[in-house]
């Protein structure tokens, strides 16, 4: 058992510290070494009213993404080809949900909003976008 402990903790240690310089490249080459958040900022709605709106933060500054909704959430990130891919919610006066794709800032209304949802998780494969 202490052998399994200490090898498991060695492969930690190792991989921990490994440099992938590979890896790092295609990041800076990307995106410029920029930093991305994503979520919401409370500001006014489509409606003029104040309230939670998607948005982006690049390396700090905040961009509300277009929405026409009364609240709205980005909750996940990709990148493809130099391009930034959102994925989200927007909830209508009415209350009900309307799944959202920014790309690049544009938004894309992906459901009509007859049934709850809920963005989790994107991701961006040749081309394909799969949002969970």
């Amino acid at each position: 058992m202490r052998k399994l402990f200490l090898l498991l903790s060695l492969t930690q240690f190792i991989v921990s510290c490994s440099n992938d310089s590979s890896e790092e490249n295609e990041d800076d080459n990307n995106q410029g070494g920029k930093y991305f958040v994503i979520g919401s900022k409370y500001g006014r709605n489509a409606a003029n009213n104040f309230s939670w709106l998607a948005a982006v933060w690049v390396d700090g500054v905040p961009t509300v993404l277009p929405n026409a909704g009364m609240v709205s959430v980005a909750n996940a990130i990709a990148f493809y080809n130099n391009d930034t891919y959102i994925a989200g919610t927007e909830t209508l006066e009415n209350g009900s949900n309307i799944l959202k794709l920014w790309k690049n800032n544009a938004s894309e209304n992906l459901t009509d909003g007859t049934h709850r949802v809920e963005a989790t998780d994107i991701a961006v494969n040749q081309g394909n976008v799969y949002i969970v």
